[in-house]
């Protein structure tokens, strides 16, 4: 693994073990997680694509998450990521997420 992706592999298992500390996550919880490999790698959202980019995020979130039992989720678009979100409201289910509060009440009006 070249440094750059020894690099992207570390971040990525310090943000999940930091995330679970946080968040209080616990067995088997959901952690629903989306990134764009182009951007991680300092590109724009869908330009620079990489495969090795996102084995190396997901090593890094799954060693961590799987070693807890905790469920990994990967959202792929916009559109899954709206369905996502009314389906975790309409379970009421816990968002521990950047969405603004005010966010979050609009859509639980919904």
């Amino acid at each position: 693994m070249s440094e750059l992706l020894d690099s992207i592999y570390n971040q990525a298992k310090q943000a999940t073990e930091e995330l679970c500390e946080k968040a209080k996550l616990k067995e088997g919880n959901i952690v629903i997680i989306g990134c764009s490999s182009s951007e991680v790698t300092g590109e724009l959202i869908g330009t620079h694509s990489s495969l090795e980019t996102a084995e190396a995020i997901f090593k890094g979130i799954y060693e961590v998450l799987a070693a807890k039992n905790i469920y990994l989720v990967a959202q792929c678009c916009e559109h899954l990521n709206h369905f996502m979100m009314m389906l975790m409201l309409s379970l009421n289910l816990r968002l521990v997420d950047h969405l603004p509060q005010l966010l979050i009440k609009l859509l639980r009006s919904l």
